[in-house]
């Protein structure tokens, strides 16, 4: 019977493309959905397209991403303007609602299919070093190929950018906006209306019982948990517990901790933008809809610097629509800057070199690009088949239960089950701002290898050589991310034809305190996967050396920075290339008060610093001064290969002395040992127990590597016992009477002093240094695809600055922007739920000038 389905001619054509991946799922699939959903597929779902634009229109929106669906819905809502929406892409198909199925989407036309450019700090896995950037060419953008995960970012992220003169943009500013969208469906977190909009009613009466009957009437963004949980789930949170996190409403009060992913779905399809925000408003009056529309510039009046229109290719002509009151550009983080360069608005030298005519010079456009990244391919072997592998979506009850009910495996994003929130070693512990997250799937790299290592961009021999001998093997996987990182990249033009690709440059770990943090994220990943929860179900690591580390010895520092920059992937969050800021901020692209050019995009996160705090890194302390009465009065220390000296008129403290050289201590020598303390009680305890739930028999070797013990040793006594459940009894010496010592090599400050521990007479044992970590990095970076920034908002005095606080181009007229570019700095997390927000407040904003 369903052999004789006939598809629509949109769903064919993405059957054709994904059926190429030998995957009888995508037909079968997309069959049974026409047959038995076929009043969803009716065309009358989508908005219908405008044949014959009005010549002039109050508002063009040039975007239907994100932020774009959000601002054409709230600015008809004014029915007195008339409203266009621009979008290069075409409608949605029944495949993008599937939620297990959006890693098939990024090699459809649904996705503009972006690569950076080769550079030899990431991505070394990757086909010809270059990292494959999908963003979405749909109505609904990048919310139709993404993972469907809403986090909003930390409250820090947005009091952050009001702190660098972009006023209104402080975190209790936004948070309204970010309620004003949200139709929350689970009803414990819907109980928190501090944090989330959820008006769960049942027959008028406001009630938080009788999930099946409530009526939820929030926003138009429905969240919602998935119904699919895998069997490893619930252990994901009993190790997180174990290892002392809470388990936390990652948008609610508390950031640091960890939880279930909260979803962009609707009754187990996806929910984006287009179907959230677009939709519902599709037979207003007053909005036009144009698909496959390429805009190639925006028109501007040269003398005034007033945008008065769009230039676009539909149909292949070339058409032209002006606007009465402003051009909204929101294109994202890539198409934004490289729209504004082709119409005039970029650095003057990049600009004139193209020969395109400087309608405004500013050098901040395409700069201060940022992205989420992290540590790829972490994969966690398990013992029972638990994990969420390609044969269970492929099962024919799965997709009937999907069909029928929206349920099971179907409406797992992909295998994305549980968050964590971490603080690396380089930030305060107690400020909930963490900047490091852990990803953990169900669904791992090596049990889909013709998806996803296409979609990643991996080569074949760096996937075969890594994953080839565990492909379909049970496992789970721990992607370790970095929040807040410090490189910056850029994008520029290619050369001024519009249909060119812009130049991107990633500049992933050009920052070496972005390779420590990661570094320190894989190091915790490894020790979560140990834990006893964890560990009972046969977690393992999988450590396989990784092609260019090879010669790096495995688990140390300088392997680690090694397979970092090999697998570095992104969950694509690029943002930032368009910083708003204030108009004192040089670099930013749009401020407060420019009118009739806005810009919407994934929001720029800046820096905070303390003005009473200076802080010296790579400083390395070679004495302390003192004066003629023994007070010390400052300190010499050697930063960045100069000698520099720093007085204080308080006290100096020396801190981190364990290791110290005696040459630090500057003449300072104890006279006497003190005399041993005893306990008045008569209670001195002088051994302590350290109970461990696991043994250096099945631990896989990590701890017997970590403590250097004789291989002769683990074999004869502990080797016998491996993988048997045991636990552990450390007996520690409290009072030991052996004393060890620390002498110089040289009279060099740079050279480390002999340290003689005398244990027993034992030597030490060298492990994990940062240099092999730092190797390893580099070659397995991971990043989300979170690219921001590149017309950030900012400041006027910001030299980098693209956009003002109200998104206004700044010197230009009648241009906004609204996208992720604005993002001074990346947000804590996702950027979906950010811009979402970036539209609800700029849409305000719009209707308040």
């Amino acid at each position: 019977m369903m052999a004789n389905f006939v598809a629509n001619p949109r769903t064919a054509i993405q059957m054709n493309t994904i059926a190429s991946r030998k995957m009888s799922i995508v037909p079968l699939l997309i069959s049974a959905l026409i047959y038995f959903n076929y009043h969803q597929t009716d065309p009358i779902n989508q908005p219908p397209v405008m044949k014959n634009l009005l010549k002039e229109y109050d508002f063009i929106v040039i975007g239907g991403g994100s932020a774009g669906s959000v601002v054409a819905n709230r600015l008809t809502e004014n029915s007195e303007w008339n409203v266009l929406l621009l979008e290069a892409g075409g409608h949605e198909s029944e495949i993008t609602d599937v939620p297990a199925l959006s890693i098939y989407l990024h090699d459809t036309k649904l996705n503009w299919q972006y690569r950076t450019q080769a550079q030899d700090s990431a991505c070394q896995a990757m086909k010809d070093n270059r990292c494959c950037w999908p963003r979405g060419k749909v109505l609904g953008g990048s919310s139709v190929l993404n993972t469907m995960l809403y986090i909003r970012g930390n409250r820090r992220d947005f009091d952050q950018w009001e702190s660098f003169g972009n006023p209104g943009w402080g975190y209790d500013d936004v948070l309204p906006y970010f309620k004003k969208s949200e139709d929350q469906r689970n009803p414990y977190l819907a109980r928190n209306t501090k944090y989330h909009n959820t008006d769960i009613t049942n027959n008028g009466k406001s009630t938080i019982q009788f999930y099946k009957k409530q009526v939820f009437a929030g926003g138009y963004l429905t969240i919602e948990d998935s119904s699919y949980k895998s069997s490893l789930a619930p252990a994901y949170l009993q190790a997180a517990e174990e290892m002392g996190y809470d388990i936390v409403d990652v948008n609610g009060k508390q950031q640091t901790g960890f939880a279930f992913f909260q979803y962009t779905m609707r009754s187990g399809t996806r929910c984006s933008a287009a179907k959230a925000f677009v939709r519902p408003f599709k037979f207003r009056k007053n909005f036009h809809l144009s698909l496959l529309s390429y805009v190639t510039r925006v028109l501007i009046d040269p003398s005034t610097k007033k945008a008065y229109g769009v230039e676009f290719i539909r149909n292949g002509r070339v058409e032209t629509v002006f606007a009465k009151k402003e051009v909204i550009l929101s294109a994202g983080a890539i198409n934004t800057p490289q729209l504004l360069m082709l119409s005039g608005i970029g650095a003057r030298n990049h600009l004139e070199n193209l020969s395109i005519p400087v309608i405004q010079d500013s050098p901040g456009v395409g700069q201060n690009l940022q992205d989420h990244i992290g540590v790829g391919g972490l994969i966690f072997l398990v013992d029972y088949h638990i994990s969420l592998k390609t044969s269970f979506l492929t099962n024919l009850n799965a997709i009937l239960e999907y069909i029928i009910n929206k349920k099971g495996p179907l409406t797992s994003s992909i295998g994305l089950e549980v968050v964590g929130f971490l603080s690396s070693k380089n930030v305060n512990q107690t400020d909930d701002w963490p900047d490091m997250e852990f990803m953990i799937t169900s669904a791992t790299i090596n049990n889909a290898p013709d998806v996803v290592g296409s979609a990643f961009c991996l080569t074949e021999d760096f996937y075969n050589e890594v994953y080839g001998d565990i492909i379909n093997h049970d496992s789970f996987s721990i992607i370790p991310m970095i929040l807040r990182p410090k490189s910056r990249g850029y994008i520029k033009l290619k050369s001024k034809n519009p249909l060119d690709y812009p130049l991107i440059y990633h500049n992933y770990l050009t920052n070496p305190d972005d390779v420590r943090v990661l570094r320190e994220g894989v190091k915790a990943a490894i020790a979560f996967a140990e834990t006893s929860s964890l560990k009972r179900l046969g977690a393992r690591f999988h450590s396989k050396p990784l092609p260019n580390c090879k010669h790096l010895p495995i688990f140390t520092d300088e392997y680690w920075e090694c397979a970092i920059r090999q697998f570095t992937m992104t969950i694509y969050h690029m943002s930032c290339t368009a910083k708003m800021g204030p108009r004192s901020d040089p670099m930013a692209v749009y401020d407060l008060q420019r009118k009739s050019l806005k810009i919407v995009e994934a929001f720029l996160r800046l820096v905070k610093k303390r003005k009473n705090l200076h802080i010296a890194l790579n400083a390395q302390v070679w004495k302390v001064l003192f004066n003629a009465d023994k007070e010390a009065t400052g300190m010499e220390f050697l930063s960045d290969g100069v000698k520099q000296t720093v007085r204080s008129d308080q006290f100096t403290t020396i801190v981190n002395l364990l290791f110290a050289k005696p040459p630090l201590l500057s003449g300072i020598r104890l006279k006497e040992h003190l005399e041993e303390l005893a306990d008045p009680s008569g209670v001195y305890p002088d051994i302590q127990f350290h109970f461990l739930p696991s043994s250096i028999n099945s631990d896989n070797e990590s701890v017997s590597k970590f403590i250097g013990l004789r291989d002769s040793v683990y074999n004869t006594v502990f080797k016998p016992l491996k993988n048997t459940d045991s636990w552990t009894i450390l007996p520690l010496l409290l009072k030991p009477k052996s004393s060890g010592w620390i002498r110089l090599k040289s009279r060099n400050p740079l050279i480390h002093p002999d340290i003689i521990p005398n244990y027993f007479g034992c030597q030490s044992f060298p492990f994990a240094t940062n240099e092999y970590w730092e190797c390893a990095i580099r070659q397995f970076t991971f990043t989300i695809y979170h690219p921001v920034g590149t017309c950030k908002m900012g400041p006027r005095n910001d030299s980098t600055a693209v956009v003002d606080p109200k998104l206004r181009v700044y010197d230009v007229k009648g241009l906004r922007v609204t996208n992720p570019s604005i993002m001074p700095t990346i947000v804590n997390r996702n950027t979906n739920a950010p811009v979402i927000t970036i539209g609800e407040k700029a849409s305000d904003t719009f209707k308040e000038d």
